[in-house]
């Protein structure tokens, strides 16, 4: 049921093409996850 987004999940390339950029979003998931502590 999911392979029609499997060139799509992972792909940094699909990201930049729909202008997203997903990089501090994921910055503050890794430093929750290396401190605990959520930014507000």
């Amino acid at each position: 049921p999911g392979d029609r987004y499997l060139d799509k999940y992972y792909s940094d390339s699909w990201l930049e093409e729909q202008g997203l950029d997903i990089a501090p979003y994921a910055a503050a998931i890794d430093d929750f996850l290396s401190t605990g502590t959520w930014p507000c």
